[in-house]
């Protein structure tokens, strides 16, 4: 794969067990050597109103990044 190339994920949001569906958060890892763009798709994240509605960014890790500018926690997406 070279840099130009990017690699689709859909991911599946399911309730948190107790919490009525009003709570949505979500964790997956991608631990990869591959070069290239990666875009994830959640496809069952459906509100009628929600921060991320209204411009909210969701907090990423970059190891690499952490590695290189000393900061691995970014807010992006």
């Amino acid at each position: 794969m070279n840099g130009d190339e990017e690699k689709e994920y859909y991911l599946l949001i399911e309730n948190d067990l107790n919490t009525y569906g009003y709570n949505n958060w979500f964790f997956f890892r991608l631990k990869n050597r591959e070069r290239g763009r990666r875009r994830f798709t959640i496809v069952n994240f459906i509100k009628k109103t929600s921060f991320f509605s209204q411009g909210m960014l969701i907090s990423i890790f970059s190891a690499r990044k952490r590695q290189f500018e000393g900061r691995g926690w970014f807010k992006g997406g």
